[in-house]
């Protein structure tokens, strides 16, 4: 079968069930219309391309005797264009493209960031500095909601850090942050490791659940975008993912591993919003 990149994007573009498209590309023999074709599409396009260094670019002629290509010279071609992102690995090319597939573009840059802890709440609001967004600075009436149900140790400051607190006062602050209208999306980290959840089982379950009806609700009402980063162990994901699917919600919310990986499929979806 004689079918390229070039086809695959031309009949993808025109595809009426195709919301977005993911593309692994090692190389294209047909660069000219490569560049034609991507000028054309409507939908968001996320592209990992590999053989960014020398050994990388032999390896690609090696394993299917294309040539890689300057790397510089598909970089320049990528930022042509608003719609077209190239991404660096597997995991965000797929976590990537199902936060387009499943979520709402953003309106604005303004990230509101609800966690468990400050450290890593603040490794969040560098990577929004890096990817050129913004901390939401949320309204005076959000922060009096949130303080009406917090201890008075926790904090909220750029970020809102609910701590150990998280089971009880979750739900109220969530709702509070989705009806802001300085927030734009909102990333949740979790952060609860595995032996807390393993001792507090059915409880902890039945938490989590909760905390993911409200968030599906809170996000279809709102129309806004949101990300979960579940950091810790393989099994604590395995457990949020479990929960999350009891929902039994046509909505999706993505989960995520990674705090870098949410914060740029928010500038993703900032920038193809602008287009």
């Amino acid at each position: 079968v004689d079918v390229d990149e070039v086809d695959l994007l031309e009949y993808l573009n025109d595809d009426p069930d195709t919301e977005v498209i993911a593309l692994y590309l090692e190389g294209t023999k047909r660069g000219k219309e490569l560049r034609n074709v991507l000028g054309k599409m409507k939908k968001p396009v996320i592209i990992l391309k590999n053989g960014r260094s020398d050994i990388g670019s032999r390896a690609v002629n090696s394993h299917t005797s294309s040539i890689a290509g300057n790397d510089k010279i598909y970089d320049a071609l990528f930022n042509q264009y608003s719609n077209v992102f190239r991404v660096d690995n597997f995991y965000e090319l797929f976590n990537i493209a199902q936060v387009f597939a499943t979520q709402p573009l953003l309106k604005g840059k303004n990230i509101a960031i609800v966690t468990g802890s400050g450290s890593l709440g603040a490794l969040a609001c560098d990577e929004i500095e890096k990817q050129g967004l913004k901390l939401a600075n949320l309204e005076e009436s959000t922060i009096e909601k949130i303080k009406s149900v917090i201890p008075n140790w926790v904090s909220i400051g750029g970020t809102i850090d609910l701590g150990p607190s998280m089971f009880e006062t979750f739900i109220p602050s969530i709702k509070a942050i989705f009806q802001d209208n300085n927030a734009d999306c909102i990333l949740y980290i979790f952060s609860v490791p595995r032996v807390p959840l393993q001792r507090m089982a059915s409880f902890a379950l039945a938490g989590i659940k909760a905390q993911f009806t409200t968030l599906l609700q809170s996000a279809e009402k709102s129309e806004k975008p949101c990300i979960i980063v579940c950091f810790g162990s393989r099994w604590v994901f395995d457990f949020v993912s479990e929960a999350a699917s009891q929902t039994k919600s046509k909505l999706i919310i993505p989960i995520m591993t990674r705090i870098n990986q949410a914060i740029k499929a928010f500038k993703m979806m900032y920038e193809f919003g602008k287009s």
